[in-house]
């Protein structure tokens, strides 16, 4: 009896172990789904310019005058595409291409001449919470799901 119990418990500890490539594989699509309520409540907090903006970028011994328009900034957040990041979602700011954001840094912690507007920060701290959940209710059923198809 004592040894049918050892085999059963083996088994399941060896089915369980087999989880973790395919729940750490699944759960970077849960992380990113989460990460939608943050790229929203960034956007929404991102500060829009009434005008367009004029501004340098150096390009080694030249520079280059280029116009930033209004609405820049909120359409270059979104969830990056990083592929060394394993387990978690990153939100952030484009850089390069159509709708670049290099100078999001400057309105999120503030220059010289403009204070800080932290819209980031704000979006992390109302939107976090949220998405934390929603990551933790998909990972779970996720498992759910696996330990329901292998264990019945």
């Amino acid at each position: 009896m004592q040894d049918q119990l050892q085999k059963d418990l083996n088994t399941v500890v060896g089915k369980l172990r087999s989880f973790g490539p395919k729940i750490s594989r699944t759960a970077k699509q849960d992380l990113n789904e989460a990460a939608k309520v943050i790229v929203q409540a960034a956007k929404a907090n991102a500060p829009q310019s009434a005008k367009p903006h004029q501004g340098a970028i150096s390009l080694g011994h030249k520079s280059k005058r280029i116009t930033i328009k209004p609405g820049n900034l909120k359409r270059s957040i979104r969830r990056l595409a990083l592929r060394r990041v394993k387990s978690a979602a990153i939100v952030g700011i484009k850089l390069g291409g159509a709708v670049d954001g290099w100078y999001g840094r400057f309105v999120e912690q503030g220059t010289k001449y403009q204070r800080a507007q932290y819209f980031m920060e704000r979006a992390k701290n109302s939107a976090g919470p949220i998405a934390q959940g929603i990551a933790i209710r998909l990972i779970s059923k996720r498992i759910d799901d696996l330990i329901n198809a292998n264990f019945k």
